[in-house]
């Protein structure tokens, strides 16, 4: 199966059809300057990809870094939680969400997309944060910057690759 052929099996948008052409995964994933594109894919391809993407949502938030103590030691605790710390995020949730009425919106909303995805079943904030990041002035290229960082080829690839054998 084709690249291309992939993307279609899986609803893939018709610009990024159009864009992808006769683009291999690999030439895809390195040449793609939508951010929103990669988090895409890598939300399609699986759940083994939620610490990277994890990652990614963490790097989205740090771009513009938090001024509010709770929202920095929040990013903070997403930090320890990726080192491998046992962070309970329950309380820190909740008090988050109450900056929603009292901070600056776009700071808590980008803090949330990272605590919201620490939470398995909310994979889609990476795509959140990265669309979040957009409208706070990140470009596509240093989006893009981050999801390669911290999801290079080595790590994507087998698993676009296994998807596309069974589509």
């Amino acid at each position: 199966m084709q690249f291309k052929e992939f993307l279609e099996s899986i609803d893939a948008c018709e610009p990024a059809l159009e864009w992808v052409g006769d683009r291999t995964a690999e030439q895809a994933w390195a040449e793609c300057e939508r951010a929103d594109w990669l988090m895409w894919l890598a939300y399609e391809v699986g759940e083994s990809v939620h610490k990277p993407q994890v990652r990614i949502a963490l790097g989205c938030a740090r771009l513009t870094p938090p001024t509010h103590p709770l929202l920095r030691a929040s990013l903070n605790d997403v930090e320890r939680w990726l080192a491998g710390e046992s962070v309970d995020f329950s309380g820190v949730m909740g008090e988050v969400y109450q900056l929603l009425h009292e901070g600056p919106r776009c700071e808590v909303r980008s803090v949330l997309y990272t605590l919201r995805i620490v939470d398995d079943r909310n994979r889609s904030g990476s795509l959140d944060a990265v669309d979040l990041a957009l409208t706070r002035g990140a470009t596509q290229a240093t989006l893009c910057e981050i999801a390669r960082r911290h999801l290079p080829w080595s790590v994507i690839g087998p698993l676009i690759h296994a998807k596309m054998e069974v589509a």
